[in-house]
């Protein structure tokens, strides 16, 4: 599967989003403004849902190719997101929140527990769940300006207290 014919479904999207909501913005409208046919979006992706995740999941990869420490990943994520603050604020108004927590979630396991994944413990994914709704939020409240801070500053508030939180004796 080629990942231009998929950033061209999501670029799609994503200028869609710019003037409807989420649920008006149907399969149709984005193989139109592709130039294509419905099959070969579900080629590619089950549903908009799908889509809407890949868009994350690309963001993360992307970011975890700036270096090996991860509040310069962050930073670099953050960077990525306000990029498209269009796109994420309108995903996160509705209701996509759960998908970028379950992609956080894989990210911060690694980062967590490296080579030790297969030892965590239900309350270990209570935590870190907990952990990213909050900085989800936060993250939520910067990229609509509620939050003055570069993203590097963000970057490291976030990932000191994620790491406080993480590590307390809750």
């Amino acid at each position: 599967m080629s990942n231009d014919k998929k950033w061209k479904y999501a670029d799609a999207f994503q200028e869609l989003l710019k003037n409807q909501p989420f649920d008006k913005v149907n399969v149709s409208d984005i193989c139109e403004r592709c130039g294509t046919f419905r099959a070969n979006f579900y080629y590619h992706f089950k549903n908009k849902e799908e889509l809407v995740r890949w868009i994350f999941e690309q963001d993360i990869e992307e970011s975890k190719l700036v270096s090996q420490d991860f509040a310069a990943r962050q930073s670099e994520l953050f960077r990525i997101m306000k990029r498209r603050s269009a796109f994420y604020l309108k995903a996160l108004e509705d209701g996509f929140m759960g998908t970028y927590i379950d992609s956080s979630m894989k990210l911060l396991i690694i980062e967590f527990f490296g080579a030790n994944a297969d030892s965590i413990t239900d309350e270990d994914i209570f935590k870190l769940r907990y952990i990213v709704s909050g900085c989800l939020m936060t993250i939520f409240e910067w990229m609509a300006g509620k939050i003055d801070a570069s993203e590097e500053e963000l970057a490291e508030k976030i990932c000191t207290t994620m790491d406080k939180l993480y590590r307390a004796k809750i």
